[in-house]
């Protein structure tokens, strides 16, 4: 009498049931972690502006104006959301608020966006005469500070003189 072998080891149906399982596991805690990566991506973004806003108070404070805007009033300087290659974080332009943050030591680099694409970035508007400010020679009295948020709508920071 023979007796009948035993066999060790899983099916090719078990197999794939247990590979579709982890496959499914897996899909669900990488979706998940993309909800924490945008809302981590917009504290960040709301950090680095409120950054900002303290160093412009500084400056103002300093200087008795806020730094003024060149051709593009944001951290991507691109075709798309600026003249080409221009854009106010630029450290070489004199009169960029990138520039005049910079050399007045109240930033080492100024933050940009976690992303920096033509859909998010920061951007910086200040108001330099435009029928607002009180003394036209004193420069910049006022500004917003932006930033798109991947939950939905903006961030926006403004000056002690609101717009």
């Amino acid at each position: 009498m023979k007796i009948a072998a035993k066999k060790n080891g899983f099916t090719l149906i078990e197999l794939l049931v247990v590979i579709s399982i982890i496959g499914l596991l897996s899909t669900v805690a990488l979706a998940s972690l993309n909800g924490v990566r945008k809302k981590a991506r917009d504290a960040t973004r709301k950090s680095d502006l409120r950054q900002l806003k303290l160093a412009l108070v500084e400056y103002y404070e300093d200087h008795g104006q806020y730094a003024t805007e060149g051709s593009c009033d944001s951290s991507q300087g691109t075709c798309v959301a600026c003249p080409c290659g221009e854009s106010d974080w630029d450290y070489a332009v004199t009169y960029q608020v990138g520039n005049v943050l910079r050399s007045h030591g109240y930033f080492q680099n100024l933050p940009k966006d976690p992303i920096n694409s033509s859909i998010y970035y920061y951007m910086y508007e200040p108001d330099c005469n435009q029928g607002v400010c009180s003394n036209p020679n004193r420069g910049c009295c006022r500004y917003a500070l932006q930033a798109r948020l991947e939950s939905g709508g903006y961030f926006t920071l403004y000056s002690e003189n609101n717009w």
